[in-house]
């Protein structure tokens, strides 16, 4: 589905991505790992026409969208929940999901409305705050608002940057339940993750980013047995942890 070729991408004259190369199949869910400041989130805004790459191809079922702009991959269905949430604080949850359907707003009404159920359904503390405030919501309220938003859009493929941060284990567990079942319903999945054991848990195969390339990439099951992995992102104790 996606097919990422040798793209590097620029902040100006400071190169962040260096002939990276990925890809993901439709219906499986894929982990991008890496500390901070790796070019996670370039990446992210390079396959969404945030920040074109200067080099490569970003093919999308099979058709190059590098250079596209960002409403028109949107409606090629390719949705971001960005890092941050960064949703509209002044508005209302529901006027926040509404949003997310922006580009179908000359479709039948009625589906949108019928998405708009499944949201609830999926994500049933929205139904309860759809007149609140969005900025009034705690950190894992807002996520579940931004992770609708994008799901209002219909996509085929979701990227999620960071979608743990800053949240209490509890809710990192409620959120990761919902993208398991996003999943478990054949969605396509990008996950950006420092959490790396609920990233494990969710995808199948994974990549490592550091400084701008990929240095490791495979099944998440070799990853886990992988030294300078298991260093780097999961930690001492992990192996312990983990059976």
């Amino acid at each position: 589905m996606l097919k990422i070729q040798s793209i590097s991408t620029y902040y100006d004259n400071l190169r962040v991505l260096s002939g990276v190369s990925l890809h993901v199949r439709e219906g499986e869910a894929v982990a991008l790992i890496g500390a901070n400041g790796a070019g996670k989130t370039t990446l992210m805004k390079s396959i969404t026409g945030l920040l074109p790459p200067r080099r490569g191809k970003l093919l999308f079922m099979d058709k190059n969208i590098a250079g596209t702009s960002a409403n028109r991959i949107v409606r090629k269905g390719i949705a971001l929940v960005p890092e941050g949430r960064k949703l509209f604080a002044a508005l209302t949850v529901l006027d926040n999901l509404m949003l997310g359907a922006y580009h179908r707003f000359s479709a039948d009404k009625s589906e949108i409305d019928d998405d708009l159920e499944k949201i609830y359904e999926m994500l049933p503390r929205l139904a309860e705050r759809k007149k609140q405030y969005a900025g009034t919501l705690s950190g894992g309220e807002q996520q579940m608002v931004a992770i609708g938003r994008a799901l209002m859009s219909k996509p085929k493929l979701l990227l999620l940057d960071e979608p743990s941060m800053g949240l209490a284990p509890t809710i990192v567990e409620e959120i990761y339940s919902v993208l398991r079942r996003l999943r478990a319903e054949g969605l396509t999945l990008l996950v950006v993750e420092q959490n790396v054991r609920q990233a494990f848990n969710l995808a199948s195969r994974a990549y490592v980013l550091e400084t701008g390339r990929i240095v490791v990439q495979g099944p998440v099951e070799d990853l886990k047995e992988n030294s300078e992995v298991k260093r780097a992102y999961l930690g001492k104790g992990y192996k312990e942890v983990w059976e």
